[in-house]
């Protein structure tokens, strides 16, 4: 059944909900994706190897596969994703797509975790909300619009951390940037596009607030509280509370533990950046130009793969880019 298409009129919507994410990096997303997805009613596609929940990075994606319309791109999409760490994970099947074609990407995603749900008899499925999906307010429009023909309800919650604290987090986070760190001209060039995104993001997600309902989190509330902010988040989600909630199956995504190098900028450097970033259009601009600058990026992992394939590659790229915690595990789950 294809959900959110007209039958003679009548609006066919699916009873299974959708839960998305919103926030920045650093501003403990991954946390609450990890807690959430312990919950025996919500389905979350999570591996050991992207330290519990697999970013699902849909505007991007989209962007990435652009117009899957045509048969050739239909086919060479539908054999590259289904070799993915997300396609995998969320168990997905190839040749239903191909008996079932989506239009494209949105549908086609929408629709793998709608069967990865019902495989896994849960009501509620989760995933992040693509912060990249706010810079463009008709595609943003677009995407709720998608929701709301496809969905009976979906639910959308928000996490924010201290300012300061999330400049200091991604100074020091591991990644693809990692070996640059070191540099002061990097951090201090980081710093400004970071600030300028939890910035931009955050003013966007208090717009998203005039016509959606967002169940909101402090990082520092749930840190400190973090059965009470669980308690009212349930509440918000119409779900019982478990005490399995409260269980770590994953190492925190920390940029600290297991980190030999503290890197940070000066308190009067941070607020700086702040303030000059403040502006819409300052922020909206500084984000534009950086994300022209790195064009389209391919948000596919394919880590699963490699782990089986070439497992002394992967470990050495975890190590360049500071991923120690799953080097180790690549070592002692595919190499020993």
């Amino acid at each position: 059944m294809k959900y959110g298409v007209d039958f003679g009129g009548i609006i066919m919507k699916n009873n299974i909900t959708p839960i998305f994410i919103l926030g920045g990096a650093r501003n403990g997303t991954t946390w609450l994706c990890n807690t959430l997805g312990n919950h025996s009613e919500i389905a979350s596609v999570r591996h050991v190897l992207h330290h519990g929940f697999h970013e699902s990075s849909i505007f991007r994606k989209k962007q990435f596969f652009g117009d899957i319309k045509n048969d050739k791109k239909f086919i060479e999409f539908i054999e590259v994703f289904a070799n993915s760490d997300h396609f995998i994970l969320a168990n997905g099947d190839k040749e239903y797509f191909y008996k079932n074609r989506p239009k494209d990407f949105y549908e086609f995603f929408f629709q793998l975790m709608d069967n990865y749900a019902t495989k896994q008899n849960k009501r509620f499925w989760l995933t992040k909300f693509d912060p990249s999906l706010l810079m463009n307010n008709n595609e943003t429009a677009h995407f709720f619009e998608r929701l709301n023909k496809r969905y009976s309800s979906f639910k959308l919650i928000s996490i924010q951390r201290n300012f300061e604290d999330v400049i200091r987090s991604y100074l020091n986070m591991p990644g693809t940037y990692y070996k640059y760190r070191h540099s002061k001209t990097f951090c201090h060039i980081a710093a400004f596009k970071e600030a300028a995104q939890q910035n931009f993001l955050y003013k966007k997600i208090n717009k998203l607030k005039e016509k959606y309902e967002i169940f909101s989190i402090s990082f520092e509330d749930m840190k400190n509280n973090f059965k009470s902010i669980m308690e009212n988040c349930m509440h918000f989600l119409e779900l019982k509370y478990e005490e399995n909630l409260e269980k770590r199956y994953f190492k925190p995504n920390t940029s600290f533990t297991g980190n030999k190098r503290k890197i940070d900028i000066t308190t009067f450097e941070k607020k700086l950046f702040k303030w000059v970033t403040k502006p819409r259009f300052i922020s909206k601009t500084l984000l534009y130009l950086w994300e022209k600058k790195k064009g389209i990026p391919d948000t596919l992992f394919f880590r699963l793969k490699r782990a089986d394939l070439f497992p002394r590659n992967l470990v050495e790229e975890f190590e360049e880019q500071g991923e120690f915690d799953l080097a180790e595990i690549v070592k002692k789950e595919y190499l020993s």
